[in-house]
């Protein structure tokens, strides 16, 4: 997976004054936070896209809610997680970036170029070496990604707060027992793997590495 890039600058903890700002989703309405960490613009929220909405056919077990509960992807701010080919935007819905990506099918999208999948425009599915540019500017710390509530068996004391989250990503759990958060990447291995993306609360490191082409959260990056 991405080897370590002796360019990338650390950027400096800025939890209280990062340069933040906002994207607003003209497809369905909805605003997120975002946030510069070093030369990248990230969604600091998950992306809540439903994709029926769009569709004259359910994408039934293709998208959802953490613990089955709409509840969670809106008024808890998790969004909804994703099957990877939807997350790459396969049917083409809005663009042809990653047109046919899935399980058991090579697509083969280009590892230096951008696949949009289900991002607005402007935005895109990042690759896993812009995930490694990140966990490389923030420190090689997961906990410096996550966010400082809802992880189940994490602690968050005083004495470790304060290395929690501290440019403002906010990684929230994304399995029932809230331990762990999966991202979904654009980059594609093979017919049945993908690279993914794993913070958990007992790690330190940010994992990227050979995933199933399944499910996991998207973090959109600016184009």
């Amino acid at each position: 997976m991405p080897s370590a890039d002796s360019s990338v600058t650390l950027v400096p903890p800025c939890r209280d004054s990062c340069e933040y700002g906002t994207l607003f989703d003209d497809r369905d309405g909805k605003t997120y936070k975002t946030v510069k960490i070093g030369t990248q613009w990230w969604m600091a929220e998950n992306l809540n896209l439903y994709m029926d909405e769009f569709s004259n056919e359910p994408f039934d077990g293709q998208s959802g809610c953490l613990f089955d509960n709409p509840a969670y992807c809106d008024e808890y701010g998790y969004g909804r997680y994703y099957l990877w080919s939807m997350a790459m935007d396969s049917a083409a819905f809005f663009s042809d970036d990653g047109k046919g990506c899935g399980s058991g099918v090579v697509c083969n999208p280009q590892k230096n170029s951008r696949v949009q999948g289900l991002c607005p425009a402007g935005w895109h599915l990042p690759s896993a070496d812009e995930w490694n540019i990140l966990y490389l500017a923030t420190g090689e710390r997961a906990e410096h990604l996550r966010a400082s509530h809802d992880w189940q068996y994490y602690p968050n004391g005083p004495s470790v707060f304060s290395i929690c989250d501290i440019y403002g990503f906010g990684a929230l759990p994304g399995n029932e027992d809230r331990t762990r958060v999966n991202f979904l990447t654009s980059y594609e291995i093979d017919e049945k793997y993908s690279a993914g993306v794993s913070i958990s609360y007992s790690g330190m490191r940010v994992y990227i590495d050979w995933d199933y082409k399944s499910y996991g959260f998207i973090r959109c990056i600016k184009d």
